[in-house]
């Protein structure tokens, strides 16, 4: 039976008023990768300040391991705490920076020297030790700076944007390090980013946040695949969103007239009613060409207007007549793939399973 290692009880933080964080809940099991997504500005680096002691709610409560943590200063939550900075001291070497947390606990030289020499080890920065951050490379601080959160074993590691200082490739790289030395130590971790990819790469527990709120919470295909709001749907992924009017509900699917005055059958939704104005998202990789005589639930006639070729994937605009954007279809590229130009008529297919209805 999962253990839960930490729970956000309605924590909220106002300043002047404005709430930063406001009323949210989570909970995260021992040995989860929980990451929390969300744009600038929507209260991610607030909450985890709150989390780690280092700024008080208004209101709430956060618990670890079942223990209120308020008033608790932050040398005693027992957390690791990782900045987007690295927040490394330029004067003290690699050993010197990741022993750090060691000597501040009173640790004996005797023990401290084994489990520095394993944090490095871990990291992969053996024979590094007497080096100067600034002798380091982007990838080696950032190594340094994970092996000290890592090194007193803490409950909890909070790590806030750690990788934005870094380049694209060595970022995926360190992605998959990171994931790697979480699994094999199974700690839980608190991850925030505003990078989609980077959350779907790590998460087992997503969060995506918005104006201080937990917007949607589960595991990431979940939410990719099924988001409840236009919010996710965007901001989670490429995504296409057409306004439209209910006007059949039935066991067969809930049938929707879009502007064109075509009409979309939805499989399911949580609930509608006929009359009721609402947003279809799909999402542009369920969407393919077809044609009028085909078996799929729906179809639209539309006009290609751009073509985005990146190699493996093509992207493709489609202007459909009276509707509000053009819809993106994506398409696997390559020499197999039927030539298809801006200006060409296109008929576009989909099942009513890969058409959800979701909240503005």
């Amino acid at each position: 039976m999962p253990v839960e290692r930490i729970r956000l009880d309605r924590l909220t933080k106002l300043y002047n008023g404005h709430a930063a964080v406001a009323d949210f809940s989570l909970s995260v099991n021992a040995g989860e990768f929980c990451v929390i997504l969300g744009p600038s500005g929507s209260g991610k680096s607030t909450l985890i300040n709150m989390i780690a002691g280092f700024t008080a709610p208004t209101s709430g409560e956060i618990y670890v391991d079942g223990q209120p943590t308020s008033g608790l200063p932050p040398h005693q939550r027992d957390l690791g705490m990782m900045f987007q900075g690295y927040a490394l001291f330029p004067h003290l070497s690699v050993y010197e920076n990741v022993a750090f947390p060691l000597r501040a606990r009173g640790v004996a030289d005797r023990e401290l020297r084994p489990r520095v020499e394993q944090s490095l080890a871990m990291v992969e920065l053996n024979g590094l030790e007497y080096r100067l951050p600034a002798e380091l490379s982007g990838g080696q601080q950032q190594r340094t700076a994970l092996a000290r959160a890592l090194v007193f074993g803490p409950r909890l590691l909070l790590m806030d944007e750690p990788l934005g200082a870094l380049d694209r490739r060595l970022r995926e790289r360190m992605q998959v390090e990171i994931r790697a030395i979480q699994r094999k130590l199974a700690i839980t971790v608190l991850y925030i980013t505003h990078d989609q990819q980077e959350a779907m790469t790590l998460a087992d527990l997503l969060v995506v946040m918005n104006r201080g709120n937990a917007v949607q919470v589960g595991p990431p295909l979940q939410v990719y695949h099924r988001p409840r709001t236009q919010f996710v749907c965007e901001f989670l992924g490429d995504s296409n969103l057409i306004s439209a009017t209910v006007e059949r509900v039935g066991l067969g699917g809930i049938s929707c007239r879009i502007p064109s005055g075509d009409h979309i059958t939805v499989a399911t939704a949580e609930s509608c009613e006929p009359g009721q104005d609402v947003i279809i998202a799909m999402r542009p990789e369920q969407l393919r060409f077809g044609s009028t005589a085909g078996s799929e639930a729906n179809r639209l006639v539309g006009r290609i207007d751009n073509v985005v070729d990146w190699g493996a994937m093509r992207r493709y605009s489609i202007a459909i007549p009276n509707g509000e954007r053009a819809l993106m279809l994506f398409e696997s590229g390559g020499r197999q793939s039927p030539a298809r130009c801006a200006g060409d008529e296109a008929v576009v297919v989909f099942g009513a399973e890969d058409a959800m209805i979701v909240a503005p």
